[in-house]
């Protein structure tokens, strides 16, 4: 029962290269092209999300006015009823 444990090599491990090869391809872009391709992706995403977080920003601002005034409303009421109350009471 004594296995002989040794590695064996497989038909597929014996094609496989076991050196670097470049694989020539029709398609070559130059790095510079690439770089200011990259750049102007980034910089149209940039303007995008500011150009978004500005109209959010607007929206913000016009419903907390909206909200400032029927806080406003809302205490000028409480005020009128108040004083209305103190009026009757006398």
């Amino acid at each position: 029962m004594n296995r002989d444990l040794s590695l064996q090599t497989t038909p597929a491990a014996d094609s496989r290269a076991t050196e670097f090869v470049a694989v020539d391809s029709a398609e070559h872009y130059s790095g510079s092209k690439l770089l200011v391709t990259a750049y102007i992706a980034l910089w149209v995403i940039l303007m995008a999300w500011l150009f978004m977080m500005w109209r959010k920003q607007g929206r913000l601002s016009a419903r907390l006015n909206e909200l400032e005034r029927a806080l406003d409303r809302a205490a000028a009421s409480a005020d009128a009823k108040a004083k209305a109350a103190a009026a009757g009471a006398s």
